[in-house]
């Protein structure tokens, strides 16, 4: 199924008799060309992507009845841009590690327990953008990450959208400057799971797309501590020990 800009990989089930509807999709913007086509390699990765995506995180709805073909995924992409989205919510699990030496458990401010990086993670010098956009929020990310084990440090800005307004390019940059600032000074900690931790290579071409690294991102923003999307986190760190 393609968009404007966009090449997307889509797997789903449908009822129309029930329209009991289970979808999963993955998206690759075309930002710099957009004629460009995808390699054999990249719809590979878009395809097993989006079949995991569907067989672990599904979004789950129901919607009319008997409709055609084209009507159906028509809905979808409404779905997809102005509902759920892309992948279902996420079951939360707290992770923790077996190699003490690359990661730690430690207890938060708020009294649950959060995962807390590697050291040498505060020390990379690489951060990347996100830009993800809901249907009522934007949301910017920036973030520095190790593909190795997966340890990544971010910060986030939230634009709530009122009436469809979007953002000129200034303020977006400005929100963008926002996260930056809060992952330096006070980032969020968050293991990337094994399976998407390539998505944090510095190249593109390398990861392809970073989409599974960044809905982990945003799943753990909008889990919230204290009443709180986590934005930015509690502590700072001096490279030698926790504040």
């Amino acid at each position: 199924m393609t968009l404007k800009g966009r090449d997307v990989c889509l797997s789903y089930e449908w009822n129309p008799k029930t329209g009991d509807l289970k979808y999963a999709a993955s998206i690759y913007r075309k930002t710099d060309d957009p004629d460009y086509v995808l390699t054999d390699e990249e719809r590979n990765a878009h395809h097993h992507t989006t079949g995991r995506r569907f067989e672990l995180r599904p979004v789950i709805e129901t919607i009319e009845q008997d409709l055609t073909y084209d009507d159906m995924l028509y809905t979808i992409r409404k779905l997809m841009c102005h509902g759920p989205g892309c992948v279902g919510p996420k079951t939360r699990q707290l992770r923790s590690s077996t190699n003490e030496e690359s990661s730690s458990v430690t207890s938060s401010y708020d009294g649950e327990r959060s995962y807390a990086v590697a050291p040498v993670t505060f020390y990379l010098k690489t951060s990347h953008r996100l830009r993800y956009i809901t249907e009522n929020r934007d949301i910017f990310i920036v973030f520095k990450g190790a593909r190795s084990s997966g340890d990544v440090l971010f910060g986030a800005s939230i634009y709530q959208i009122n009436n469809g307004y979007h953002l000129s390019d200034e303020h977006a940059e400005d929100h963008f400057m926002t996260a930056e600032s809060r992952m330096d000074k006070c980032p969020v900690h968050l293991n990337i799971s094994e399976e998407f931790r390539h998505q944090l290579s510095r190249n593109t071409p390398v990861c392809g797309h970073r989409e599974d690294a960044m809905m982990e991102m945003v799943d753990t923003i909008m889990t919230r501590r204290c009443g709180h999307m986590q934005t930015r986190g509690a502590t700072r760190y001096d490279g030698k020990s926790r504040v």
